[in-house]
């Protein structure tokens, strides 16, 4: 329920700020004495305030997990059953391209490889006799035994090199799984091999800023860079809840240089799109400019107008829009006032009942031994 109040404050000039909140002028609730008599008790004015009370959600509804990651990834797996004979490099190691990583044990296809030689040995006297006889039938035979064995010479020695597990380009080990001596499984992931002269990211944008070639501009652990959209893409899923907040929203892959290594893959990624505060939806008049251009808007907080930056998210109909920012449980949105409150002015109610609409509120009375007052004229809301 909307509703407004008269707050009755008082005006008070200090030559110096109270509590690193108050400054001169400052405006203090009637029940605070002065620490020195005054000639004349400070004088009551009626402050109306519109306030609602905010309904807040938390930012982890919205939150998604962001990192970089490697340009490229490859992961090294186990052609065949086998055990690890040597293992080459150490985790965050550099490797050049085509250096051997994992080693497998290469007894059994080395014996395999001697084998295939000797059949091929054998089918080349077979082929030999057949074409000395110089019967059709014996030689086709003989051919055909002939090229089967070449066959599974190939195979084997391809086997044989598959036990050598290589970089296909040059990079770093981000992981490796096993030790020497360690019998594996095929289709095991031994070690995995990155590419991080390059690092990407996936991020939920806005349509209509997303073009291919285009600069973007994100924090990475609290450090602000900017990137190149390399592909525009349909909304992944786990972007989802994020719709409520922003219309029209596309994924985004974009690419950061980091020839200089100076980021890393896994480093956490965080977008404005993404609230980290809780959020609210509250009416778009309450939203105002900060001096650098962010937004705020005024909560009553314990009796006290905290003034908070906010980040604004995507607009309801014409009345509303999402924002999100430090508020608390308990706070009441500050929609208007009839006087601009400076953060930190506290407060107290005038009058205990709502201000219904098209009644005009009760001014506070003027303070004892104060001059009486003409209560100034009330807004209704």
């Amino acid at each position: 329920m909307r509703y407004s109040s008269a707050l009755r404050v008082s005006w008070l000039t200090l030559p110096v700020a109270l509590c690193g909140v108050l400054s001169s002028p400052v405006l203090f609730a009637q029940d605070e004495q002065p620490a020195a008599p005054a000639a004349a008790a400070p004088v009551e004015e009626p402050v109306v305030i519109k306030r609602e009370p905010l309904t807040l959600i938390d930012a982890r509804t919205y939150r998604v997990p962001l990192q970089l990651d490697p340009i490229r990834k490859l992961e090294l797996v186990a052609p065949h059953d086998g055990v690890v004979r040597s293992i080459s490099g150490k985790p965050g190691g550099k490797v050049p391209k085509e250096t051997s990583v994992i080693q497998l044990d290469d007894a059994a296809a080395a014996l395999r490889v001697k084998r295939a030689k000797a059949n091929l040995q054998a089918a080349k006297i077979e082929k030999k006799v057949a074409d000395a006889a110089k019967q059709p039938d014996a030689i086709e035979l003989a051919q055909a035994r002939l090229e089967a064995v070449e066959a599974e010479l190939a195979l084997e020695e391809l086997a044989a090199q598959q036990l050598v597990l290589r970089a296909r380009f040059a990079g770093e080990l981000a992981r490796i799984n096993v030790s020497e001596g360690d019998y594996v499984r095929q289709g095991q992931v031994l070690a995995v091999l990155t590419d991080s002269t390059k690092l990407q990211v996936e991020l939920p944008v806005d349509r209509d800023s997303a073009k291919v070639g285009g600069p973007i501009k994100f924090q990475v652990e609290a450090v602000d860079m900017e990137g190149k959209i390399s592909a525009v893409m349909p909304l992944a899923a786990r972007f989802d809840p994020l719709r409520e907040l922003s219309e029209g929203l596309v994924s985004v892959l974009v690419e950061i240089d980091n020839a200089g290594g100076k980021q890393f893959a896994g480093q956490g990624v965080f977008t404005s799109l993404i609230p980290n505060s809780t959020v609210a939806q509250i009416p778009a008049g309450a939203v105002a400019n900060l001096p650098d251009g962010n937004r705020k808007v005024q909560v009553l907080r314990d009796n006290i107008v905290r003034t908070l930056p906010v980040i604004a998210h995507s607009r309801v109909g014409t009345e509303s829009v999402w924002v999100s920012g430090p508020f608390k449980r308990g706070d009441e949105l500050v929609v208007s006032t009839s006087k601009e409150l400076a953060d930190g002015t506290p407060v107290r109610p005038a009058a205990t009942q709502p201000v219904a609409a098209g009644a005009p509120a009760a001014a506070a009375p003027a303070a004892a031994g104060a001059p009486a007052k003409k209560p100034a004229a009330v807004d209704a809301f």
